[in-house]
């Protein structure tokens, strides 16, 4: 259908195509009066001028005709359609513990106290509880820690409070430290103690206590 009215188009076009003879002018004088009847020079000019901006005007009538059915033609071609995606995701409890070194540092048979801390990081509203095993050495246990040098062992305990009346053991619920998530890391303080009057052979005892959270 579109073909068949740009061939029209065209047509009328090509029917309406300027001749080089619509604006010739016969080379009358300006001054002689043609016969009765006839046409004088100015009113033949005027006639010439007037059939030539008719066929202007028609042309671009025609054009702009064109221009509008392309034009129309694109906005169909771009149309669009629209729907939704939905996007989802589910976000699962998480943590992650890092915990620094208890360094006591020199020890000389006199009550030796150090801290240091464990920083747990969970999402947000994640209730955990942060335990503490009994170390590595033979014989140990959660209230009665041991560091080890060679055969000998040097005695210790782990709190989870300032005054060093709680001991933190490993029991979720029982001597564990409790605590729910935030939106910033959690920073847990261990008071650590080692009683006095223990006459070990000198040396650099160690330990290792794993920590756990339970979430």
């Amino acid at each position: 259908m579109t073909f068949i009215f740009l061939a029209l188009i065209f047509t009328s076009l090509k029917m309406f195509t300027l001749r080089p003879e619509y604006f010739a002018l016969e080379p009358t004088i300006a001054v002689r009066i043609m016969l009765r009847g006839q046409e004088t020079f100015g009113n033949r000019y005027h006639r010439h001028k007037d059939k030539v901006e008719y066929m202007l005007n028609n042309k671009t009538r025609i054009m702009f005709s064109i221009a509008l059915l392309l034009s129309s033609q694109h906005a169909v071609q771009s149309a669009t359609t629209t729907t939704n995606m939905a996007v989802s995701a589910t976000v699962l409890s998480t943590c992650i513990v890092v915990a620094s070194p208890l360094a006591f540092g020199n020890y000389s048979a006199t009550q030796l106290d150090s801290t240091t801390t464990i920083i747990v990081t969970c999402t947000n509203g994640t209730a955990y509880k942060v335990g503490l095993n009994e170390g590595l050495a033979s014989g140990a246990t959660v209230t009665t820690r041991k560091m080890q040098f060679l055969t000998n062992t040097l005695n210790y305990s782990l709190y989870s409070d300032a005054g060093r009346t709680l001991n933190w053991g490993n029991t979720p619920g029982t001597d564990t430290v409790d605590a729910t998530a935030g939106l910033l890391p959690d920073t847990h303080t261990v008071y650590g103690r080692i009683p006095a009057d223990q006459y070990v052979t000198a040396g650099a005892y160690l330990d290792t206590v794993t920590v756990t959270v339970t979430y």
